[in-house]
C-alpha cells in the first residue's frame, strides 16, 4: 500500500470527553501536559490543542489533557496485587495489561480499541483499588 492509500487515524492527546472523565476521576489538572482551548478570529472560533507550560496555571478556558506518554508515565510500573506482583504491559498498542511475574499467569487486562480508553479503564481500576499515585489525584 502507498501512503496515499494509508489513512492515519492518530490521536494527539485525551478528547475533550476523556478529559472530562479523567477529571471526574479525580486526576488533578496539573498532571496534563496538554489542553483543549477555544480562539476566537473574526467571531470565529477555533479548536486548538496546545502543550502546556507546566510553570503556569490553567486559565478557566483551558481543559486540560493529557498525551500518551503522559497518561503512561501515570500508570505504575509495578504494584503488588494480592499475592504477587503485576507489571505493566502494552500489547498491539491498544490492549493495557497487568501481568503477574510469577507462574501463576494472572492477567487484569483493559481492552479497548483506542488506547487512551484502556489507559483511562485502567486507572479507573487503580484508583478503585487504591493502586493509582495520591499524588496525581485531587485531595
Amino acid at each position: 500500500r502507498t501512503m496515499n492509500e494509508v489513512k492515519f487515524n492518530s490521536q494527539v492527546c485525551t478528547t475533550k470527553e476523556q478529559s472530562q472523565r479523567l477529571l471526574e476521576l479525580g486526576l488533578k489538572p496539573e498532571t496534563a501536559d496538554m489542553y483543549h482551548t477555544t480562539f476566537y478570529r473574526d467571531n470565529v472560533g477555533y479548536e486548538i490543542i496546545q502543550v502546556r507550560n507546566e510553570k503556569l496555571p490553567l486559565l478557566s478556558q483551558e481543559l486540560p489533557a493529557w498525551s500518551l506518554h503522559r497518561l503512561k508515565c501515570l500508570l505504575p510500573n509495578k504494584i503488588l496485587y494480592k499475592s504477587g506482583y503485576l507489571t505493566t504491559e502494552i500489547i498491539n498498542n491498544v490492549n493495557l495489561m497487568f501481568i503477574t511475574d510469577t507462574s501463576e499467569q494472572r492477567v487484569i487486562s483493559f481492552i479497548h480499541e483506542n488506547l487512551y480508553e484502556s489507559i483511562i479503564k485502567c486507572i479507573k481500576w487503580l484508583i478503585k483499588e487504591d493502586y493509582f499515585n495520591k499524588e496525581y489525584l485531587k485531595q
